[in-house]
């Protein structure tokens, strides 16, 4: 209050509490001096400020900088070992030594022997049985080595090679079918053996015609047989291929017959009648037995039998079943008797 003297502590930090007389008519001075030494004592000790040099200090950045640095060094040093890895995975590719291999293929000399194709006629192959060392009498039964049909018909060459059956006669429309066979006989029959008979069974299986007498005659030149194959019955034959018989080749389309229709012996070795379907022999004769003699005695000169018909009249075709008919019992057979040998 004014006029009254009042006494003012003031406690600052490290100093002794201090009295003031203050007069009251100073009272604003005063106030305003008591509110700046307030702030003195508040504001001027000294160890409240060096507090904040403390925080600086910590300084956190040193530590982080540090952790970046070791790793981009170790990294480097694990890299290389991966490219020297790989390196001597490429030290296996030579093992790509299979490219040795291909020494099999000079193997494939085997290929170099088409020298069975030169065989066609199955007469030049002379190889013979075993000497027989007994004497008496001996019985084979032949399958055909080949056989086929000369188809006559205008300048095209018709054949059937590889077909079931073989023609022999004259069609409904004129045109003449004639069959060659053969058979391996030096393959059976000993050299030295004396024939005694021969007996040839076919099996007739479709013609128009009644009995007709059907004759077989020695073959004087090789001949062969092909891939042909007619289709349906056969009678019409179809496009000959190469080393087929047909009437105007012996060998198609390389060697020619001397004479069209085939080249023969005039002299009929043997003659059956043949009528309905059914099996039929042609039994032996003398010259049946000197044609099978000679072949035994001279297999080159083997080229087996050809069979004609009535020519002279239409409608006479014999159908018979060849040796690659699927039933084996109508496929022909060719019997020899022999004696032999000692």
């Amino acid at each position: 209050r004014q006029g009254t003297p009042h006494s003012v502590g003031c406690t600052c930090l490290g100093t002794r509490p201090t009295t003031l007389m203050l007069n009251t008519t100073r009272w604003p001075i005063l106030f305003t001096l008591g509110f700046l030494v307030i702030l003195g004592c508040t504001g001027t000790g000294p160890t409240p400020t060096p507090t904040p040099t403390s925080v600086p200090v910590p300084v956190p950045t040193a530590t982080t900088i540090p952790t970046p640095t070791a790793n981009p060094t170790p990294t480097p040093t694990s890299s290389p070992t991966p490219v020297a890895t790989s390196t001597p995975s490429h030290t296996s590719t030579p093992t790509l030594t299979l490219t040795p291999t291909p020494t099999s293929t000079p193997t494939l000399t085997p290929t170099a022997t088409p020298t069975p194709e030169p065989t066609p006629s199955p007469t030049a192959t002379t190889t013979r049985p075993e000497p027989i060392s007994f004497v008496g009498t001996a019985e084979v039964s032949l399958r055909p080595s080949k056989d086929n049909t000369l188809y006559q018909i205008g300048s095209v060459s018709l054949s059937n090679g590889a077909g079931n059956h073989f023609f022999v006669g004259n069609t409904n429309r004129g045109l003449l079918r004639r069959a060659v066979i053969a058979f391996d006989v030096a393959g059976s029959i000993p050299a030295g053996a004396t024939i005694t008979s021969v007996r040839l069974i076919l099996s007739m299986s479709r013609t128009r015609a009644g009995a007709e007498s059907i004759e077989l005659h020695r073959v004087l030149a090789d001949w062969g047989e092909g891939t042909s194959h007619a289709p349906d019955v056969e009678g019409e034959g179809t496009y000959s291929t190469p080393g087929d018989a047909t009437w105007v080749y012996r060998f198609f389309d390389t060697d020619l017959w001397e004479a069209l229709r085939g080249d023969f012996s005039p002299a009929v070795s043997a003659s059956a009648v043949v009528d309905g379907i059914g099996s039929y022999t042609w039994t032996s004769t003398a010259q049946i037995v000197a044609d099978v003699q000679g072949w035994v005695d001279d297999p080159s000169s083997n080229y087996g039998w050809l069979l004609k018909g009535n020519e002279t009249t239409k409608r006479t075709a014999k159908r018979f079943d060849s040796r690659e008919h699927p039933t084996a019992a109508n496929q022909p057979v060719l019997t020899i008797e022999f004696t032999c040998c000692g």
